[in-house]
Order: C-alpha cells, then sequence, then structure tokens
C-alpha cells in the first residue's frame, strides 16, 4: 500500500514539472501577441490578424483579465538556423 502511494505521488511530482516545463517552452516560442479586437473563437480572429499582414495560423482567441476574450496575433517567423 505504501509502495502504490509512493508510486503515485511521484508519477504526480513528474506530471507537474513536465507541465510546468511545456508551459515555459510554449510561451518562450510564441513571443509577443499583437492584440486586436475582441473574439468568441479562434475564427473571429482571422480577419483582425489578417488586417495586420499576418496569416490565419497568427490568429489566437485568448481571455482577458478584464473577462471577455481578445484576438492575439502572433507574429510567427522561423528562427534562422545557426550554422
Amino acid at each position: 500500500m505504501a509502495s502504490t502511494q509512493l508510486q503515485l505521488a511521484s508519477l504526480l511530482i513528474l506530471s507537474i514539472l513536465f507541465i510546468a516545463q511545456s508551459t515555459r517552452t510554449i510561451e518562450e516560442e510564441i513571443g509577443e501577441c499583437e492584440f486586436i479586437g475582441t473574439c468568441r473563437t479562434k475564427v473571429d480572429c482571422v480577419g483582425p490578424c489578417r488586417s495586420l499582414g499576418l496569416g490565419p495560423f497568427s490568429a489566437l482567441c485568448v481571455p482577458k483579465a478584464q473577462g471577455g476574450n481578445q484576438c492575439c496575433c502572433i507574429n510567427i517567423t522561423p528562427t534562422p538556423v545557426k550554422d
């Protein structure tokens, strides 16, 4: 019984660490948002992001701190590969 609890606790800790690392990596890769307009779904953000010269894959619908949602347009440019 104690062995099972120890395994479960270890698995829980490893899961939390993995999630924290994944979140940090995603935030580092995404970079800054250009916030423009309000939205209910990602589709609502495609037009506003296109007005900034960005494609549909740069559009996200994210929650605002004050409530509701807003469009986040990400300038996705490939990082140059260093030799």
